[in-house]
């Protein structure tokens, strides 16, 4: 198969029969954000940490993290928001539907919404993603079934393991008989989810970290220590890497904008982007879009770039 780098960059799936119970839409693996979906995610996910911790938020199921190991099926219009815990952190998904969809999941043993350490499946799961992902990648046709025997095959090692495992404690506290209630965040923690909102709102405009600080009822000092406590590095660097992420996907959209229109939509310099992302991920922009899927490059040949892509 070759060696595959840590980022396995997002794809759809090619169409699949609607008369097949269960149908792969989406996966990839990459350095997540912070996501806030009030209204769920269309379909249902698979979800684990290949490096790193981040952490769950759910209106009705409390909080909880997933640390490096540990999976999590999500089934599809489930409110949720989630993001790094402490540092980096390297996310790999699945997502999928089909009239089939939960029950499989849920017969496969994974009760939804709740946490459990993979153990052995997680190299099963490793290999099962990137073969997924080479074969979309590279076009391969006719996989359609295929892709759908493989998912179910990968539901069902991640099952066992769910199976085979207490879920993760949540975290929360005693409440009347016998019950448990989520722990109440501290102003720190509220402060610290606020400005990843805000971040995630605002993310294209020159957010100055001295107004976001007072926006979240902080002294710069204090808010810079509580971020960085909070998710292990400071605000400034994690929303320059939020840029660099969300300029990913802008670079692998059908339409395929320039370089420069890519740097123009972060509000930057095309030079000082270029600059940033090779800093980043080790290549210039141009040469990730190349790399990352056939057919992308559609810069009219007549014209001479101004900068290097």
């Amino acid at each position: 198969m070759g060696h595959l780098p840590d980022f396995l960059t997002f794809l759809l799936a090619p169409g699949t029969p609607d008369s097949l119970p269960l149908r792969l839409q989406s996966l990839g693996r990459h350095d997540q954000t912070y996501i806030h979906r009030p209204e769920g995610f269309p379909h249902s996910q698979l979800l684990w940490s290949s490096a790193g911790d981040g952490r769950f938020e759910f209106a009705e199921a409390g909080s909880f993290s997933l640390p490096e190991g540990c999976a999590l099926y999500l089934p599809g219009g489930v409110p949720h928001e989630y993001g790094p815990r402490s540092g980096p952190w390297q996310l790999s998904f699945l997502s999928f539907d089909g009239p089939a969809a939960e029950t499989i999941a849920t017969s496969c043993g994974m009760a939804p919404c709740t946490p459990f350490p993979l153990e052995g499946a997680g190299e099963i799961l490793r290999q099962g993603l990137e073969e997924l992902w080479q074969d979309i990648h590279h076009g391969a046709e006719g996989g359609e079934r295929r892709y759908s025997g493989q998912l179910y095959s990968l539901l069902l090692a991640a099952g066992e393991a769910a199976s085979a495992n207490q879920p993760t404690p949540r975290q929360t506290s005693p409440g009347p008989a016998g019950s448990t209630i989520p722990l109440a965040a501290s102003p720190a923690e509220l402060a610290f989810r606020q400005a990843l909102r805000l971040m995630e709102q605002h993310y294209t405009e020159q957010l100055d970290m001295s107004n976001l600080a007072r926006t979240v009822g902080y002294s710069v000092q204090h808010f810079q220590r509580i971020f960085k406590q909070a998710c292990g590095m400071p605000p400034h660097v994690y929303l320059q890497r939020l840029r660099l992420h969300r300029s990913l996907e802008w670079l692998m959209e059908e339409s395929s904008p320039s370089v420069r229109d890519v740097a123009a939509r972060l509000g930057w310099e095309a030079n000082y982007y270029i600059r940033v992302f090779r800093e980043h991920y080790g290549m210039a922009p141009g040469q990730y879009r190349r790399s990352a899927g056939p057919g992308r490059q559609t810069k009219n040949p007549s014209q001479l770039p101004d900068v290097e892509e």
